[in-house]
């Protein structure tokens, strides 16, 4: 996909035991200048800020705070198709494929890059959605009415 859009630029934020080998593999197919590596970083609202799309190629997922995180800073989502994640993205705020499948997930951040009005609807819609279902109050108010139950009883 860099040869056809050079501009792209992927950050990597996080760390774990399989940074090395991604590093040696971002190196053999000649990306350094295209793939950043953040690792622990305290300065994620603002990285997501400065993001155009959230990538996540998971294998497997609870409900993930980072994506959360990501739909409540406005990006769309690109991610593997898994149980947790299948319930926050769909066809109106990103991109499913299925796991492993990397010429699926590439197509996904091509489209998204080549789309300026669907990265910014499904990016409004990721938004929107994180405020419906996550923001403080409505946390606050589902954590209440389970407390006001437990007391009840």
């Amino acid at each position: 996909m860099v040869p056809t859009h050079p501009h792209l630029r992927f950050a990597l934020i996080g760390w774990g035991e399989r940074e090395a080998a991604l590093r040696a593999l971002v190196a053999s197919y000649g990306l350094d200048a295209h793939v950043r590596f953040l690792v622990r970083r305290s300065d994620v609202p603002d990285l997501l800020m400065a993001s155009d799309v959230y990538l996540s190629v998971s294998d497997w997922e609870g409900m993930p705070l980072s994506m959360i995180e990501a739909m409540a800073a406005g990006l769309p989502i690109v991610s593997t198709d898994v149980e947790g994640i299948r319930a926050l993205i769909d066809s109106s705020n990103g991109v499913l494929a299925p796991v492993a499948d990397v010429g699926a997930l590439a197509e996904g951040v091509r489209r998204l890059a080549e789309d300026e009005v669907g990265r910014l609807q499904r990016g409004a819609e990721s938004r929107a959605r994180a405020e419906a279902q996550f923001s403080q109050d409505v946390m606050c108010r589902r954590l209440l009415s389970v407390l006001e139950e437990v007391a009840a009883r």
